[in-house]
């Protein structure tokens, strides 16, 4: 028999179709083995296909949803995120405080008033930089950190200059306490810190180089980040934020409400001001109030530099906390004003927390009722130790003027157990029982308006129409409340006696009010002459206004000619008439235009009182004018050109005018050729921009029961 023996082979799958990933099936197809998978003719790995397909797909993916979240962050910024150009500022721009960073500009954002503030430390100046920018402006006064001065002390040093600590650790944290010094006192506290090594301070001056470059990036990104932030804080009792200027050229600048009576700070050292407890007890609970809508915030805002320099006063005198939340601040060492830290702080032991704002909320009641900057007149150096020395706690004494129920608040606040202070809950919802009478500075009043109808009701007619406007006197003798009225445009004359301290040291109390009973009859009768509104007078000062009591085109044009015939009138007046020989009065004057607020306050002795930077300049105007002259400023120069051209004025120059910068100032009734044409080409170049002052004259009337 035949025997047949058949031998089977699998199929070669890789040989017939040289594919590695082929094998055959049961049925002797070639088909892709189970770790692949069949794309078109060809069998794929699971592992290839995620590493070439998926994996591409899965990036973008992820480069598409970071394109649309930032595409919706980007619309959310337009909320907030302000262009240079549409911010319009005077020129030159006009200014109204000083921030950590630099200055505070006034400008004007799609027709609404706002202040513009730096928030971080400035780059050194570019090369391309116009001297006149608002960046330039913003940043050409010395701010109250040395820090910055310091910074670029150490980028410009040469090498082997000693100025820094023996390491870069130590350099950062001089640079960090550098903020409570004066640049005598920095360099000081730097020598001492001084290496032996020259190659190690040469390190660290590199380190820090660098680390000023890095910084100012870091920080710009994070105020972005906390502007998202705070865009979104809206409450009546703190400051406003419009927006910021973020651009990748520009520094960041943030935009703000402006508040016509500036700071807290600024009225308490107002001599001319009378606070009494009508008007300061809704700012101190507009205060706690604010605060405390911070630290219930999520994520929660400490403020961290609470004083009254940061509480800013609206044209209804309400308040609102202003600089909070800024964390750059913080991050370069400059968080927080010495006197008004808590030891806490000061002795190095804990960041910046709720408990340490009630601290500083207790050095502002000092503040308020003492009207004096705390410690004054006291070692600085002495005080700061005093303060940290736990068996010391130094404390400002409460001011006697101060209600018990205040010192009482303020002793607790001050503990130097932060747990056992008071919460600004506790202190927002005390102050909400207290009344007028247990915030009254010095006696208690019951009825504050009551008070003032009952001062008033015993003068004639006659005399109350020459201490108070027409309308005012009406409310006060029919018994009404008199509401704050905003008047867009006056102008406030200041006068002064040119040595005065001398002459009241040579003679007799009797003599001194003599002769000024004898100058200020002819001030008086001038006033009458002029239509100007006698203010008042303060010791040998004589404050008048135009365009207060009733609308005068002409405002500007009266106090000039005022001013002319008051120097004159001075000079007619001898200053003692039974001594000739001592000569005749010499007096300076100076002038402003601007808008003010004008109140009856006090309840003792009432006291009609216009409020407002108009009034702080047209003082300043004054102080800096000379015996015999008339010093007025450009915005009141330039209304002068236009209601009086045939008044010679001379262009003066800019002088640096305290708390304001420099200013362009105008001699009036003096003519000089050489520097009039320089004035004329300024006023009338300018004269179109006083949209203000020339268009709108009309009165505004607040009514403050509803606030």
């Amino acid at each position: 028999s035949l025997s047949v023996s058949i031998k089977v082979n699998p199929k070669d799958c890789v040989v017939v179709t040289g594919d590695l990933l082929r094998q055959p099936d049961s049925d002797g197809n070639c088909v892709c083995i189970s770790e692949a998978v069949e794309v078109g003719n060809n069998c794929v790995s699971y592992s290839v296909l995620i590493r070439y397909v998926l994996i591409p797909f899965l990036i973008v993916g992820l480069v598409a949803t970071y394109l649309y979240v930032e595409k919706k962050r980007r619309q959310a910024d337009s909320v907030w995120e302000v262009k240079t150009a549409e911010l319009n500022f005077d020129d030159p721009p006009e200014i109204i405080g000083r921030g950590t960073f630099g200055l505070v500009l006034l400008a004007e954002y799609r027709g609404t008033q706002v202040a513009v503030k730096r928030v971080i430390p400035p780059r050194r100046k570019r090369k391309n930089e116009r001297t006149g920018s608002v960046e330039s402006i913003l940043s050409s006064i010395q701010t109250s950190n040395d820090f910055f001065e310091f910074k670029n002390d150490i980028e410009n040093a040469p090498n082997g200059v000693p100025l820094l600590g023996d390491t870069a650790d130590e350099s950062i944290s001089l640079i960090n306490g550098a903020h409570a010094h004066t640049s005598l006192e920095l360099m000081d506290s730097i020598q001492n810190n001084l290496s032996s090594k020259e190659t190690t301070k040469r390190r660290s001056v590199w380190n820090i180089q660098a680390l000023f470059k890095n910084r100012h990036s870091e920080l710009k990104a994070d105020f972005v980040n906390e502007m998202r932030h705070l865009s979104k804080l809206r409450h009546p009792c703190i400051i406003t934020v419009m927006g910021a200027v973020i651009s990748r050229w520009e520094e960041p600048l943030l935009v703000m409400e402006y508040m016509d009576h500036g700071s807290l700070y600024d009225l308490l050292h107002n001599e001319t001001m009378i606070i009494e407890g009508d008007l300061l007890l809704p700012i101190l609970r507009d205060i706690t109030h604010g605060v405390r809508f911070l630290h219930a915030a999520n994520p929660q805002v400490i403020h961290g530099d609470l004083k009254t320099q940061n509480i800013l006063v609206d044209i209804r005198f309400r308040a609102k906390v202003a600089d909070f939340g800024l964390s750059q601040k913080k991050q370069i060492g400059a968080s927080g004003t010495p006197l008004w830290m808590a030891p806490e702080l000061l002795r190095g032991e804990s960041q910046n927390a709720a408990t340490s704002d009630v601290y500083s909320f207790g050095i502002i009641l000092y503040e308020v009722y003492s009207r004096k900057t705390p410690f004054e007149g006291e070692d600085y150096e002495e005080v700061i130790r005093l303060i940290c020395d736990r068996t010391v706690n130094k404390r400002p004494k409460a001011p006697s003027s101060m209600p018990p129920e205040v010192a009482s608040m303020m002793s607790e606040c001050l503990l130097a157990d932060s747990s056992a202070r008071p919460t600004f809950e506790e202190l927002d919802n005390r102050l909400k029982r207290f009344n007028v009478a247990n915030v009254e500075p010095g006696k208690t009043i019951s009825s504050m308006q009551s008070k003032k109808a009952r001062n008033v009701s015993g003068l004639n007619a006659d005399l109350l129409l020459e201490v108070f406007p027409k309308k005012v006197a009406e409310a006060l003798s029919n018994g009404r409340k008199v509401e704050p009225e905003h008047r867009e445009c006056v102008t406030i004359f200041f006068s002064d006696i040119v040595g005065f301290t001398t002459i009241a040291g040579s003679m007799s109390p009797l003599k001194v009010s003599d002769m000024l009973d004898r100058l200020y009859l002819k001030f008086d009768a001038l006033s009458h002459d002029h239509d100007v509104f006698k203010m008042e007078t303060i010791g040998d000062a004589w404050m008048g206004v135009t365009n207060i009591c009733k609308d005068q085109s002409d405002h500007t044009k009266r106090i000039a000619e005022f001013a002319i015939n008051a120097i004159k009138a001075a000079e007619e007046t001898l200053i003692n008439e039974d001594d000739p020989a001592k000569g005749f009065v010499q007096v300076r004057i100076g002038f402003h235009s601007g808008p003010v607020l004008s109140n009856v306050v006090g309840s003792r002795n009432p006291k009609f009182s216009v409020f407002g930077d108009t009034v702080n300049t047209s003082s300043r105007m004054e102080s800096n004018s000379l015996p015999g002259q008339i010093l007025c400023s450009e915005r009141a120069a330039k209304l002068l050109m236009k209601q009086a051209p045939k008044i010679p004025m001379t262009y003066r120059g800019k002088i640096n005018v305290k708390g304001k910068g420099e200013m362009k100032t105008y001699w009036v009734n003096k003519y000089d050729e050489a520097k009039s044409k320089v004035r004329e080409t300024d006023v009338f170049s300018s004269i179109t921009s006083e949209k203000t002052c020339l268009t709108r004259n009309t009165a505004t009337r607040y009514d403050t029961r509803a606030a």
